[in-house]
């Protein structure tokens, strides 16, 4: 099992926990932090830079196989731009990923991190504005894509933009309500479970101004487990 993620330091804690809570061993996550420095409450594996991702997804290309799960949860500020397509001269919108003050990484230039990576299983979360568009150009086959909006809609944490918890921390902690988020109550955890737990318990979404997005082109998100 592997993960990879990009999180502010408030909300990796959590996230690290809860992967070890559910038996993902911890030479098998990877973790990349805004600027990359160390601290006592979970590793860093490095700054969540462009050559850090190209260099973490080149590794996990050679590692992954068809018998394991790739968990990858992403977050920080999205932001959303108009560019002119170079062959239709047609202006599209391009969703971005802002890993620092001076660079962006473009949803399709994200969802290319991912050619040749072959697990059995690719659960894909993305926790920012407009973070819809990048679900949508990453999901792809044995990949289940989702995101806390849509791609043309801001991300909130309940509480306002800036404080409370967000949709991805709510769907990470389902996890960990197990008696709660378990709807079948079979004592597995399935995603569409956690996903479905994510939306009845943040008030952005039930309120309807965060439309969450959940996508997959060959798997049912309601049988596949991380407990």
């Amino acid at each position: 099992k592997s993960f990879q993620v990009t999180l502010k330091p408030d909300y990796l804690l959590t996230a690290y926990q809860v992967l070890l809570e559910n038996e993902f061993k911890a030479e098998n996550i990877y973790i990349l932090e805004s600027d990359g420095k160390e601290n006592e409450m979970y590793p860093i594996d490095g700054s969540a830079s462009g050559d850090n991702f190209e260099a973490l997804f080149g590794y996990l290309r050679r590692k992954i196989d068809q018998r394991d799960l790739l968990f990858v949860f992403v977050t920080d500020h999205g932001a959303r731009t108009a560019v002119k397509d170079s062959s239709s001269r047609r202006m599209e919108t391009v969703c971005h990923l802002e890993i620092s003050k001076n660079r962006l990484i473009a949803d399709h230039e994200f969802a290319s991190y991912f050619d040749g990576v072959n697990p059995k299983t690719g659960v894909l979360f993305f926790d920012h504005c407009y973070s819809g568009g990048f679900a949508e150009k990453a999901c792809r086959n044995r990949f289940i894509a989702m995101s806390s909006t849509q791609k043309d809609r801001k991300a909130y944490s309940d509480g306002g933009l800036f404080s409370g918890i967000t949709a991805g921390r709510c769907f990470m902690t389902a996890f960990r309500q197990r008696g709660k988020s378990d709807a079948n109550y079979d004592g597995k955890g399935s995603i569409k479970e956690a996903y479905d737990y994510r939306c009845g318990n943040f008030a952005e979404i039930k309120k309807r101004s965060q439309p969450p997005v959940i996508m997959a082109d060959s798997l049912d998100a309601s049988k596949v487990f991380l407990y």
